[in-house]
C-alpha cells in the first residue's frame, strides 16, 4: 500500500481491481464496481458500505445510485 499511498498523495489517480473489499474500503476515495461491463453503482469511501458494494459486485441491483 505504500506505493498506492505515494501515488494517491502525489494526486495520480490509482485504478484498483480487487475483490477484497476491506482492502477497497481502505484505500480508495471513490468506488466504482463493475459488472458485466457496466458500471452499476459509484460511491465516495464514505458512502460505501460492504453489503452494497458486495451486492452489486454479485450482479444485484439498486434502486439509486451515488456519485
Amino acid at each position: 500500500n505504500i506505493m498506492l499511498d505515494h501515488e494517491r498523495d502525489a494526486g495520480k489517480a490509482v485504478f484498483l481491481i480487487s475483490l477484497e473489499l476491506d482492502e477497497v474500503l481502505s484505500v480508495s476515495d471513490t468506488i466504482a464496481v463493475l459488472y458485466g461491463g457496466s458500471i452499476l453503482g459509484t460511491f465516495r469511501q464514505d458512502q460505501a458500505d460492504e453489503k452494497t458494494i458486495g451486492l452489486l459486485m454479485a450482479g444485484g441491483k439498486r434502486h439509486a445510485v451515488n456519485s
